[in-house]
């Protein structure tokens, strides 16, 4: 009985991977970062749909890190390379506060980086 548990919550781990990649590859890279040996996932229901208060657990799934960032095809060289940018365009600021944020409404992957000014609030784009 113990296999088929561990089976269905490996079922639900995948389907999650699919519904919420980003969140999982977020976590698996934090684990990783931090040198943690296992991860420890839980999958929780409400008892009530109605009610936010009263949970259950159904189960826990450990994984080591590194794989599951197999798992979710997680290339490390690029996710390097894209803290190497950001540090190096960050170099090349002034002193300030900036906000980098990713812009949603357009056709490809863009990342814009802003420097807000602490006096009128208002946002001046670097690059």
């Amino acid at each position: 009985m113990f296999k088929s548990t561990e089976k269905i919550l490996a079922q639900h781990l995948k389907t999650e991977m699919g519904s919420n990649h980003l969140k999982v590859t977020k976590w698996a890279v934090q684990s990783y970062l931090a040198g943690v040996d296992n991860m420890n996932i839980a999958f929780v229901s409400r008892k009530d749909l109605k009610s936010n208060k009263e949970h259950m657990c159904y189960g826990f799934y450990s994984i080591n890190p590194q794989q599951l960032l197999n798992n979710v095809n997680f290339n490390h060289h690029v996710g390097w390379g894209i803290i190497k940018q950001l540090y190096e365009t960050m170099q090349n600021c002034p002193n300030g506060n900036y906000v980098l944020m990713k812009i949603l409404n357009s056709n490809k992957q863009l990342v814009k980086l802003y420097r807000v000014n602490d006096k009128s609030k208002t946002e001046v784009e670097v690059n």
